[in-house]
């Protein structure tokens, strides 16, 4: 995977409303036409994916509408500045077409004038809203210009060619309709970039598909498959309590191999006894505070994961914990059966508490004591700060069997986008993960450490390793990354060398759990 590199500005641009963003290049790489980097959008939580528009000498451009805040920030970059990027990322477009046509759509132009130029400049297309918007045009001298009302779409000839096309879904449609066999590259609202959080599907013909690693531009050329390389030797040993984990759900570790392996132990997504193809986009949205997710629980489910995903998993030389899910304590206990006979699954954890789907109708409790009878692996019971009494719940899971406590999954938010004051969200409300969830989850660690003597996984906006210390002072034994792995995929090294500094700063002897920390 591309590492995650700082990058000064060199220039910032007006292109009609646009703005286009150089940056000095350094050891980056421009990549394939149509693929994308992740630029960080200063004050934000989440990156910003962006197409690369020029490769000049010396530098990578993008050009950029300061539609949202994320946006604005970029575009209210100077020259000196620097910005965290990463890339290139996805799949690019094929350049082994004989007649290729170009065809963009508003600021889906933004990837063409790099396509032109790597084709030899073909013919081109392009439709604005406004002859403001068009300006962006001269970025593509060669193009054919159409302000709407008239409609891109209706300069094509009847025979066009190899079309190549970046816009609107609109447009997008309507061209897959017209030359089926056009080279589309699609967007959607991306977290990570790098397949870390199956936040950017997309419904096309009535299949989700991941735009960051299987897109943007379907029909183009793919990026180098993956393949995990053979074991390595563990950070943690599988019967030891590691101290660095990443939140279920927040990280795929077959598509970033390099991240999971950077983890103590790696907490797979939430696994189900049927295949969940997850909930419909839009599935992501950033808010001020933090991240609202209903990604829905997508997984291949528990036979599938058994046969395909797990022995790549222990391949990553890492200890592995599996999430497991359910809609009733039967369905918990007969996935934690089938775990039972897996040597190369260290824990389970069971995810009592996303806000993304139907609970089942048992008590936390209830559901623990049942797959504590289905097996004899280390059970954790991931529980919601939403609980009015988290202390007595803790109390309960420990009294039925669980081995371990992580805290907190995400609670239930709702954001509304500024123009229509609809849901953002394609299913409403969400899971609301990031910064804004630190304090709750140091509460709910802290009542749960004087409640129960259960080991517990704090997470919950760890960004950095005060936050991690914090948390271990709460009284986590370990700690999780969650949100942070979607904006930075060195999040792992850098949060472990800022706690070592933090306990050396402050003379802590060791971090390896509450009981050698100095709590109130």
């Amino acid at each position: 995977m591309p590492r995650r590199e700082r990058r000064r500005v060199a220039a910032v641009e007006a292109v009609g409303p646009y703005s286009l963003l150089r940056l000095e290049r350094g050891s980056l790489e421009p990549g394939v036409p149509g693929q994308f980097f992740m630029l960080e959008a200063p004050g934000r939580i989440l990156p910003r994916p962006m197409s690369l528009c020029l490769a000049p000498p010396g530098e990578l451009a993008f050009l950029v509408d300061p539609i949202g805040p994320g946006t604005r920030a970029l575009c209210s970059l100077a020259g000196g500045d620097e910005i965290a990027v990463l890339g290139p990322l996805g799949n690019g477009f094929r350049l082994d077409v004989e007649r290729p046509l170009l065809v963009g759509g508003g600021i889906g132009m933004a990837p063409l004038p790099y396509l032109s130029a790597a084709l030899g400049h073909p013919p081109a297309l392009l439709g604005f809203r406004t002859a403001w918007h068009a300006e962006a045009a001269r970025l593509l001298p060669s193009a054919e210009v159409v302000i709407e009302p008239t409609l891109v779409t209706e300069l094509l000839s009847s025979d066009p060619g190899d079309v190549l096309a970046c816009g609107p879904e609109p447009m997008l449609v309507a061209l897959r309709r017209l030359v089926p066999e056009a080279q589309l590259a699609w967007e959607a609202p991306m977290a990570c970039g790098y397949g870390a959080c199956h936040g950017c599907a997309v419904e096309i013909d009535g299949e989700l598909r991941r735009l960051c690693v299987e897109g943007p531009v379907l029909g183009g050329v793919p990026p180098p498959a993956r393949r995990v390389p053979a074991p390595t030797q563990s950070r943690a040993a599988a019967d030891e309590l590691p101290l660095l984990l990443n939140a279920s759900g927040c990280l795929d570790a077959l598509t970033a191999p390099e991240v999971a392996r950077s983890l103590d132990a790696y907490v797979t997504k939430t696994v189900t006894p049927l295949r969940r193809e997850g909930n419909s986009p839009v599935r992501i949205a950033e808010t001020a505070a933090g991240l609202l997710n209903s990604i829905g629980l997508a997984n291949p489910g528990i036979a599938a994961f058994r046969e395909h995903v797990l022995p790549e998993l222990v391949c990553l030389g890492v200890p592995i914990w599996v999430s497991v899910g359910g809609f009733g304590a039967g369905e918990y206990a007969a996935s934690c059966r089938l775990l039972d006979e897996d040597d190369e699954v260290a824990a389970i954890e069971l995810n009592l508490s996303c806000p993304n789907v139907d609970v089942a109708p048992e008590s936390a409790a209830q559901i623990v004591g049942a797959c504590r009878g289905a097996t004899t692996k280390p059970l954790w019971a991931k529980l919601s700060a939403a609980s009015p009494d988290i202390g007595a719940a803790a109390q309960a899971v420990e009294a039925a069997g669980a081995d371990g406590l992580s805290l907190v999954n995400t609670l239930r938010g709702l954001a509304l986008d500024e123009r229509t004051l609809r849901p953002r969200l394609g299913s409403g409300a969400g899971g609301l993960s990031g910064p804004a969830l630190k304090h709750v989850a140091l509460a709910a660690v802290d009542a749960c450490a004087r409640a129960s003597s259960l080991p517990i996984v704090g997470m919950g906006g760890v960004r950095s390793g005060r936050d991690a210390l914090e948390l271990l002072v709460a009284g986590a034994t370990a700690v999780a990354l969650g949100t942070v792995l979607f904006a930075d995929p060195q999040a792992p090294k850098r949060v472990r060398e800022e706690l070592e500094g933090e306990t050396s700063l402050l003379q802590i002897p060791t971090v390896r759990g509450p009981e050698a920390l100095t709590r109130a």
